[in-house]
Parts: structure tokens; C-alpha cells; sequence
């Protein structure tokens, strides 16, 4: 008599199972790819002034544009983050006070994280920010800091040829800073 019932025992522990997989299947995740030296572009909540930052500072800030992936909305724009003043450089010749800030991870809704960097502040509000930067430079994503620095540089050297230092008056002024460029580091999967 005890056959019986272990018989039946037997039959829903074969239904069940074969039941639920369906219901798993539809549930299954799909990844996509952030790709090395993708680029967040991030407006500051409030403009970063180099003059009164001091290091450990939160810096909270707004992403300016989702990061999309493969027609899949990874980050939504809006999001807010925090980033952090790590060093405060004094004023050099010709360069004001400046700033240097760490944003070294983001998290996605999976809960993975993903290794980031700042790649360049700027006092523009509405910078251009490329939405892929590769290892190599180009001429279309130095960045205007860069720019202005690397067309001074002959001036300088001619001047110190002189025993001049040519500086511009509005070359030291520090401008606060409105937009972030943040890369990925590393190419990182994400579940959605």
C-alpha cells in the first residue's frame, strides 16, 4: 500500500520540474558589452571652482546623456553620482589653480560595477564630449584644455629662449569647471 503513494510522489516531482523550465527560460538574461574607452558625459550640479576645492570634496554631478548599448538603456540620463576632488594643484606658470577628481566606478541596475576614469573637466556647459574616445589622439577628441595648452607651448618656449616668460592675462584665469568626461577603462559586460 505504501507504493501507491510513493508512485504518485514519483509523477509530480517529474511534472513539476518539467512545468517550471518554460517559465525560466523566459525569465533569462541577455548581456551587451560597454566597450573600453566609452564615454559618460556628466554636467555638475553646481560649477566646480578650483580656488576654494579642497581634496576629499564630494562633487555631486548629473548624467547629461543615457548610455545606450546596443539600442539598450544602461544608464538613464539624469542619474546623479558623486565624484571626489583627490588633488588640488597650485597655480603654475601660466595655469590658475586646478582640480583633479576621481570617479573610479560605476554601477549598473545587474550590480556589477565597472572601472571608469575621468578623462577631462571643462569650464564649458555644454562641452563636447565624444561618445568614444580610443587610445590614440585625434584630432576631433583632444580636448579643448589640451588644445589651448598645446598652442601655447611654442610661445613659451620662444619666450624662455629670451629669458621671457609670455603668459597672456587671460591665461591664468581659473574658470569653474560645468562638464565631466568620464571613459571606461576596461570593457565590461552588463546583464539586463
Amino acid at each position: 500500500m505504501l507504493i501507491k503513494p510513493f508512485a504518485v510522489l514519483l509523477v509530480i516531482g517529474f511534472v513539476i520540474p518539467g512545468d517550471a523550465s518554460p517559465q525560466q527560460a523566459s525569465t533569462s538574461l541577455h548581456t551587451v558589452l560597454v566597450r573600453k574607452n566609452t564615454a559618460l558625459m556628466f554636467a555638475l550640479l553646481d560649477p566646480l571652482d578650483p580656488l576654494p576645492a579642497k581634496v576629499g570634496d564630494d562633487v555631486p554631478m548629473r548624467l547629461a546623456r543615457p548610455l545606450v548599448v546596443e539600442g539598450v538603456t544602461l544608464l538613464p540620463a539624469d542619474d546623479v553620482f558623486l565624484a571626489r576632488v583627490v588633488k588640488v594643484k597650485q597655480p603654475s606658470k601660466c595655469k590658475g589653480r586646478d582640480v583633479e577628481l576621481e570617479f573610479s566606478r560605476v554601477t549598473f541596475a545587474d550590480s556589477s560595477t565597472a572601472r571608469t576614469k575621468v578623462f577631462f573637466l571643462s569650464p564649458l556647459e555644454d562641452a563636447e564630449v565624444d561618445q568614444n574616445y580610443s587610445s590614440h589622439f585625434s584630432a576631433s577628441n583632444i580636448p579643448g584644455d589640451l588644445v589651448i595648452s598645446l598652442v601655447m607651448l611654442p610661445l613659451n618656449l620662444l619666450a624662455s629662449a629670451f629669458g621671457h616668460d609670455y603668459c597672456p592675462d587671460d591665461a591664468v584665469i581659473t574658470k569653474p569647471y560645468k562638464t565631466v568626461a568620464v571613459i571606461f577603462t576596461k570593457d565590461h559586460r552588463v546583464r539586463y
